[in-house]
Order: structure tokens, then sequence, then C-alpha cells
């Protein structure tokens, strides 16, 4: 089976920062306040935090589909605690210096394990 994926050139480029922040989206954010803060981009989907009937609390999301990016609301009033990226087709997300699912050399895809130090995404 071969999956598509974007190539880098195709993706946004974005940092994360442990606790504060992923790319533009700060946590704590208003669903709102990711929409502003992804330049209005269009809400493809979207469920607003609630009780269920049984009394639990069910989270809130927002899915952005050109972005390859949905975001998770919790609490009253609603605010961004979780973050999801599309590895192959959502924006490129850094961490430590380290690309999630970049294409690499020849373009053949790629999603290493930290556990798997071989393969085209460490250089053997």
């Amino acid at each position: 089976m071969t999956w598509k994926v974007k190539g880098d050139d195709e993706r946004a480029d974005w940092t994360f920062a442990p606790f504060e922040s992923v790319g533009p989206l700060a946590f704590g954010m208003t669903p709102d306040e990711v929409v502003t803060a992804l330049d209005g981009a269009k809400v493809n989907s979207a469920r607003r935090s609630h009780t269920s009937e049984h009394g639990a609390f069910v989270p809130g999301w927002s899915r952005f589909l050109p972005l390859g990016v949905t975001t998770y609301f919790y609490g009253r009033p609603e605010r961004l605690g979780l973050i999801a990226v599309d590895a192959l087709d959502g924006v490129q997300v850094t961490i430590s210096g380290w690309g999630y699912a970049r294409n690499v050399r020849d373009g053949t895809p790629c999603a290493p394990a930290p556990s798997s130090p071989a393969g085209p995404c460490h250089g053997d």
C-alpha cells in the first residue's frame, strides 16, 4: 500500500514549544483565537465541548483540512488543549530540530521512530 505524502515545499513549517505552542497556536487559546491565528483558515468540521447525557465532559474540536490540523478544546470557556497534525499532509512540525514525516533524499516519505535508527530518515 502506498500513501501520498505532501512534499516539504507543499507544507507550512511550524515549531513545537513544549507546554506553550505549536506554530502560531498557543495552548489556552479560544476557538476564535485559533481561527484568527490561522489567518482565518476555514473550519471544515467542528463540535463544541458539551456534557454527555451521562454527565461526562466531551471535548470540542475543530478540523482544518487544508492544513492537516485538528484542534481540541477543553473546559468552560473552551481553551485549546491539544493539537493533532496529520503526518501525511499536515503542516511540518519541528521538534528539537527533528522534522516529523519529512520527505528526504529521493522523495521517499518517512516518519522514523526514534528506536529505529536505520532508514532514509537517519541517513543510512
